[in-house]
């Protein structure tokens, strides 16, 4: 409030020097609107202090984000390909491997193992096939009936994205370094 008051005292006082008129409506002179955009008012009082003012649509302006994804070709997981429940062992299914996402490439393949833990997801459920690839289940074809056989088939198809390192997996705890070593005991570090 005291700013605006100096301002407009020194606008009176330039306007008197210079022989105008000057009223309390009457818009600064040139030189004074320097002095009050320098000083953090405005034609019309202002806010002191130079604070913005909000935008016409209130609220705070927000950088676009950066983490959304971008669209994909092909189809859309159907409600099926969603539900890990609805995806068992041993079903016959369309998947979309990472890098036929682009272009919307479509793998038919047998589940052989659930890599997503959730019971659903909206941008299908991530399986492993019987032919070793990974992808995301776009559509069920059939849910056929699957033998203790064909179940214990499916836990040695290997997964081709362990062991890459550096990746997003987590590192198991324990005996060293390859399968062959024996486990280290306490008692070989202590001499």
């Amino acid at each position: 409030m005291m700013l605006r008051r100096t301002t407009r005292s020194v606008a009176l006082l330039l306007s008197i020097r210079s022989g105008g008129a000057f009223t309390r409506s009457s818009p600064l002179p040139l030189r004074c609107r320097a002095l009050a955009t320098a000083s953090g008012a405005d034609d019309a009082g202002g806010r002191a202090g130079g604070r913005r003012r909000r935008p016409a649509g209130g609220g705070r302006r927000r950088r676009p984000s950066t983490n959304q994804r971008a669209p994909q070709a092909g189809d859309a997981p159907s409600a099926a390909a969603q539900k890990r429940s609805a995806v068992p062992l041993g079903a016959v299914v369309d998947v979309v491997q990472k890098e036929d996402q682009p272009t919307g490439k479509k793998t038919r393949g047998t589940v052989a193992r659930h890599l997503t833990r959730a019971a659903q997801h909206p941008r299908g459920i991530k399986v492993l096939l019987a032919e070793e690839v990974v992808g995301r289940v776009v559509e069920v074809l059939e849910t056929p009936e699957v033998s203790d056989d064909d179940l214990a088939a499916f836990a040695r198809v290997s997964n081709p994205q362990r062991g890459r390192g550096g990746g997003r997996g987590r590192r198991r705890r324990g005996g060293g370094g390859g399968g062959d070593e024996a486990p280290r005991r306490v008692a070989s570090f202590t001499g």
